[in-house]
């Protein structure tokens, strides 16, 4: 996907830094929010979780396993 290995290196970056603002705002959800609210936002902030890896992180790394992050694979799993 991203043949530049510094340019992969800071999409990477940027990438994961998302995917923890997604997280964080479905943590404040989870505090303020009531629960079917909350509900429905989590699912939908699970679907921008996975398009953000599926089409994102998943093609880079692909590219350039060197920036799989350590103790992480590409099927989401924990690795060795």
């Amino acid at each position: 996907m991203i043949e530049n290995k510094n340019v992969a290196t800071e999409l990477i970056a940027l990438l994961y830094q998302a995917d923890g603002a997604v997280n964080e705002a479905i943590r404040i959800a989870q505090e303020k929010c009531p629960p079917d609210e909350f509900v429905a936002f989590r699912r939908g902030m699970a679907d921008v979780i996975y398009t953000l890896f599926e089409k994102g992180v998943v093609p880079i790394c692909r590219r350039h396993p060197e920036l799989i992050p350590e103790g992480e694979t590409l099927d989401g799993g924990q690795g060795k």
